[in-house]
């Protein structure tokens, strides 16, 4: 009847081409499938480092003065004793923003010359006017 002949689903190639293209297939399946692996790790790690700084934060802005209600330019206000640290402004405005989770918000005003304050912010206090008083030292007698 009909002389078939006895062939793969490539037709005519060689066994060894067939080895070579399933052996490419391969190869190209595990670096797409290494790669989605790498890929999707990193995106997981960025998903939750971006969750830690998504944390509520206040920003807590105030003004220093002295008895006269003079501005105090270069007051260094510290946050839970130096967690976190800013200086006044030549205005004598100041701006600290600190997470929403802090126990203990005690905020320390010092400045040479004046006497070293320290204030509690009320949790959510965005607005805050510090007077400082002189510190007065005699020398001598």
């Amino acid at each position: 009847m009909f002389n078939m002949k006895k062939s793969n689903i490539f037709g005519s190639i060689s066994r060894y081409s067939y080895y070579f293209f399933v052996n490419m297939v391969y190869n190209i399946n595990y670096f797409i499938i290494n790669k989605i692996k790498n890929y999707t790790l990193l995106l997981l790690l960025c998903f939750i480092g971006c969750g830690f700084g998504l944390q509520a934060q206040t920003k807590l802005s105030g003004e220093i003065v002295d008895k006269s209600n003079n501005p105090l330019p270069g007051v260094q206000v510290n946050l839970n004793n130096g967690l976190l640290q800013t200086v006044s402004d030549n205005a004598g405005k100041f701006t600290l923003t600190y997470s929403d989770t802090l126990q203990t918000r005690n905020i320390r005003f010092q400045s040479f010359g004046y006497k070293t304050k320290t204030l509690i912010a009320d949790k959510g206090q965005q607005n805050m006017k510090v007077i400082l008083l002189d510190s007065v030292y005699s020398l001598g007698a």
